[in-house]
């Protein structure tokens, strides 16, 4: 049987009805979306999923306690997080939600600027010397000891949560995924060694990966493998549930982001890949380029969405 790909989109926060039109469009079946605060509530997401599936869409995962600083630092407000964190878990699983995304990073995305020109199009550059020169960013400097023994904290106390609730949390690697200290604070995620550690740390199937390929491109010079390699490794070990599509001109210190179809790496061969192994996760558009668009930046999705199947429908034609 043919490979039934599932791709998945970011939609806003209070999505409409107009934005599931788009979705349909593109002949989607899936989305995602971010939350916080005063969305934790069975409510809210109630109202979200119901708009959803008026349109025959589904909400493939949501995107909320994705960063929690507290519990990466062992902060004093941590478990009264892990414990809101646990309420959270539990609404989305009374709506089928299988999946939670972290990523064991106490800051956002680090890059230099989102000044870079690609095709004229704005997007992110990373120059991790420059990153180095950064101030701290929490006080004082972490070390990885540190934030392995945070994250083995909070596996003992959640992990029996996530495996009651059915739910696997996908850790996203660091990004960048270097060996430099950014801001202070160690990238803990930088290679499959580390998930491998993440694994025996948590010793549950219920940690999984969100796979990026993106950081894997990046992080070739330093910890990450081969990206067809590793992503071999992990989906024969069950390991992932989402894909996050992105190439970039160049393996850091420095590196652009850039279009699908114009990075360093032939992102079919990591089509091919997910194809050969029938991944039933689902697969997203990661970072991209601005285009010229309205103010919902529609655009690059539909480039991306457009190009990412025919790279689907050749494997599957090569496969299959």
């Amino acid at each position: 049987m043919a490979w039934d790909y599932k791709f998945t989109m970011s939609v806003p926060s209070h999505f409409d009805d107009e934005d599931m039109e788009y979705v349909t469009q593109l002949g989607l079946r899936y989305v995602y979306t971010s939350i916080s605060g005063e969305d934790y509530s069975h409510k809210s997401l109630k109202e979200r999923f119901e708009r959803a599936a008026s349109h025959g869409v589904t909400i493939s995962h949501m995107m909320g306690f994705t960063k929690p600083y507290d519990v990466y630092l062992n902060l004093p407000t941590k478990d009264e997080t892990m414990k809101k964190m646990e309420e959270y878990l539990h609404i989305i699983a009374s709506f089928g939600i299988k999946t939670h995304t972290m990523t064991w990073e106490p800051d956002q995305v680090w890059s230099t600027n989102n000044q870079a020109l690609v095709r004229g199009a704005r997007t992110r550059f990373t120059d991790i010397n420059e990153l180095a020169t950064r101030p701290l960013s929490h006080g004082r400097v972490y070390t990885r000891e540190e934030m392995w023994d945070n994250l083995a904290y909070f596996m003992n106390k959640m992990m029996p949560v996530y495996e009651k609730l059915g739910i696997t949390l996908t850790l996203h690697p660091n990004d960048p995924p270097t060996n430099v200290d950014l801001g202070g604070c160690p990238c803990l995620i930088r290679g499959l060694d580390d998930y491998k550690k993440a694994f025996d740390i948590a010793g549950s199937k219920n940690l999984g990966m969100e796979f990026c390929c993106g950081c894997w491109l990046e992080g070739v010079t330093e910890n990450m493998g081969d990206v067809v390699e590793d992503m071999s490794w992990c989906l024969e070990n069950d390991r992932i549930r989402i894909v996050h599509f992105r190439n970039i001109d160049q393996p850091m210190p420095v590196f652009t982001e850039v279009y699908l179809d114009m990075g360093y790496y032939d992102m079919y061969k990591i089509m091919r890949t997910l194809c050969k192994y029938n991944f039933d996760g689902v697969i997203t558009l990661d970072h991209s380029p601005l285009m010229v668009d309205g103010p919902k930046r529609r655009v690059p999705m539909a480039y991306a969405i457009g190009y990412m199947r025919a790279l689907a429908e050749r494997a599957i034609a090569e496969i299959n």
